[in-house]
């Protein structure tokens, strides 16, 4: 094997449909290229089998969303035998949101560090890069109220039209035509606290 095509990572995740959203364990792994695979079973040598479906997290993935963060936005209902902190969420270029749980909050984490790995480029919101450095340090309650309670990007303060009391204003970066692009946001509401 060639080290290009070495595997980094293995083993199971339960993976939510794109089209049909139903759960099904999926057997991935994660190459040094940044490709991931994902078979119904463990194959016997991946390199030789046909993949049931591949993921290029290096060139495609452009955000990692944490469970909290993933249920305080609203954008996936995860399953009710999922246990907390296990699961996370890919954002593609393309707009697909590929989401994730493996068998514990830790298998989670081996994960999540394996794709960092490979997707160095991959943007984390503040509130998902606080969490992980809580869980990091083995602050596990502390990771999930980060990831809930922190806003989802910078503000810059706007005076308002009648000059009285400032309104913040929240940004977000996307990617537009390749190209990564600081835009209001105006897709979250925000209440201050």
């Amino acid at each position: 094997m060639s080290g290009a095509s070495e595997a980094i990572h293995a083993g199971y995740l339960t993976k939510q449909g794109s089209v049909v959203k139903n759960w099904k364990l999926r057997y991935m792994v994660l190459l040094k290229t940044g490709k991931m695979l994902y078979f119904k079973k463990p194959p016997k040598d991946w390199a030789k089998e046909e993949a049931k479906g591949t993921l290029d997290v290096q060139s495609d993935v452009v955000e990692l969303i944490l469970w909290k963060e993933s249920i305080s936005k609203g954008l996936v209902k995860w399953e009710k035998e999922t246990l907390a902190d296990s699961g996370f969420c890919m954002q593609t270029r393309q707009g697909r949101l590929w989401s994730v749980h493996a068998e514990s909050p830790e298998a989670c984490d081996k994960w999540i560090d394996a794709i960092r790995k490979v997707g160095a480029n991959i943007r984390r919101s503040d509130e998902t890069e606080d969490a992980l450095k809580l869980r990091a340090e083995g602050k596990t309650e502390a990771a999930s109220a980060a990831a809930v309670d922190a806003p989802d990007s910078a503000g810059a303060a706007a005076e308002s039209e009648d000059g009285g009391e400032k309104e913040e204003k929240k940004y977000v970066h996307k990617v537009i035509g390749g190209m990564v692009v600081k835009v209001e946001n105006t897709e979250w509401k925000y209440e201050k606290k």
